[in-house]
């Protein structure tokens, strides 16, 4: 059906053009430039799967992009123990939810899969490798309390690693090690991806470590902390991709309950700036504006949003109020300059109602439509639309200017108090066929009145997009969200 439409929409534009307004439907908000093609549920109740979610890269070197899903409080066998699962798309999409290609389990109360992602390849043996925080592992030397901990599994031809090739166990109690997790991208121009691992406890603290040849390094390469305690700086991490093209790329890292000129919990965001030897001691802070707000919640690149040349950001605060709107939530994009990022709001969009949460969960998904500016995807996991609370998904489309307005394509919990949209990511390219697809996670879906989590893959269509519509042409048939 999707082949048809497209199609029917290469034969009959040039109507579109002669002006046969009165023959097509307009909608001027969303489409079908996404349809739900896989699912995973969780099998126990309360293991919250769908808790984080990402592109695992292509960890078998196949072609095919790969997801991984985490499950942080999964019971596997009567202990809380966390899981992650990877599965690998093919021709046909991901393989069956019944049957994870990959699975690793943390151990008792740890949280693991509470952050996964994509490591990025460390080792340039070109399959790429995932990484897995547990922040609240407990290191077993060290005894009271829990520290953290973060897993790296290498890729291969056969997919990865039954064991980590690489770990790090925190040694500081309540340090939250591993609460955010991700690629760094490559910050020193080696050829080799790096990544950049969270500790928001205490002071807060991030660690940066090499790729190399034979896996990640061991000796941290760059370590730092905020000025605040409590501030949470680490809690969210990740690549700003190369936001001032010097061919380093940039870290992220979010403080969401910094304090900033007697506002309270207002958020800060720092970025870090890749260069030969590392990354630079030289640094910009963005401060959020409003108290409470929690202003780096989330941070991501946003790729390259209006085709510039440099790399743009997204940063999320979900429990920003708008008018009269309690924690409607927020998003903002800042545009990445020969300087660096640029620390005026280019694009910023609010939740639609009270509680919202717009921005618990922000990020790049590629291009999706093919104009060559690339898009993002933003959750508001505690939206309302048929469903009490269900959540939902948006994805903005980038231009010259920036990002529009209007988001192109939602999706929706479709059940009450699902928690859709508590973590977003593009899965990239998991069927083959050049465009790029999204992977969505509802920690809260219920399944037999369970609360077991649900994530979602959708597969991009490629619909075409015309300054934020999506034309539909003459007994072509419409999805509904």
């Amino acid at each position: 059906m999707e082949a048809t439409r497209r199609i029917l929409v290469t034969l009959l534009l040039p109507l579109l053009l002669w002006g046969w307004v009165g023959a097509i439907a307009v909608d001027a908000d969303f489409g079908q430039a996404f349809y739900l093609d896989w699912t995973q549920d969780g099998d126990h109740d309360g293991e919250q799967l769908g808790y984080a979610v990402g592109t695992a890269g292509d960890v078998n070197g196949d072609g095919y992009s790969d997801v991984i899903v985490g499950a942080p409080t999964d019971v596997y066998t009567s202990d809380k123990v966390g899981m992650a699962y990877v599965f690998h798309g093919g021709g046909g999409g991901l393989s069956s939810s019944l049957n994870p290609d990959w699975t690793a389990t943390g151990i008792k109360g740890s949280f693991f899969g509470g952050a996964v992602g994509t490591a990025g390849d460390v080792n340039d043996d070109g399959y790429d490798d995932v990484i897995v925080g547990a922040p609240a592992y407990k290191n077993p030397i060290i005894g009271l309390g829990t520290q953290g901990a973060v897993f790296v599994f290498y890729g291969s031809s056969g997919g990865l690693a039954e064991t980590p090739g690489w770990s790090l166990i925190g040694e500081q109690k309540d340090s939250g090690l591993g609460i955010a997790v991700g690629t760094a991208g490559d910050v020193n121009g080696d050829g080799f991806d790096d990544i950049i691992v969270g500790a928001s406890g205490l002071g807060g603290m991030i660690h940066v470590f090499f790729g190399a040849s034979d896996g990640l390094t061991t000796t941290r390469v760059f370590t730092t902390s905020s000025n605040q305690a409590g501030a949470l700086f680490g809690y969210s991490v990740g690549t700003a991709g190369d936001v001032n093209n010097d061919g380093y790329d940039d870290i992220l890292v979010g403080a969401p309950a910094y304090n900033i000129s007697g506002m309270l919990d207002a958020g800060a965001i720092f970025i870090f700036f890749g260069a030969a030897e590392g990354i630079s001691t030289t640094y910009t802070t963005i401060y959020g504006d409003q108290s409470g707000a929690r202003f780096g919640h989330a941070v991501s690149t946003a790729g390259d949003v209006n085709g510039d040349g440099y790399s743009d950001i997204i940063v999320g605060a979900p429990l920003y109020t708008r008018d009269t709107l309690v924690s409607a939530g927020a998003a903002f994009v800042y545009l990445g300059s020969p300087t660096g990022v640029i620390t005026t709001p280019n694009w910023q969009i609010y939740g639609v109602g009270t509680a919202v949460q717009l921005g618990t969960a922000v990020g790049a998904v590629g291009d999706v439509n093919g104009d060559t500016y690339d898009d993002v995807i933003i959750g508001a996991p505690r939206a309302t639309y048929g469903q009490k609370e269900e959540g939902a998904a948006y994805v903005y489309l980038g231009k010259a200017s920036g990002l529009n307005t209007n988001p192109i394509w939602r999706g929706e919990g479709n059940k009450a108090e699902t928690m859709f949209g508590f973590s977003t990511s593009s899965a990239g390219d998991v069927d083959g066929d050049g465009n790029m697809d999204l992977i969505i996670g509802a920690p809260e879906f219920k399944t037999v009145e369970d609360k077991r989590g649900r994530a979602f893959v959708y597969l991009g269509t490629g619909e075409i997009v015309i300054d934020n519509y999506v034309v539909y042409l003459p007994l072509v048939l419409r999805g509904s969200f």
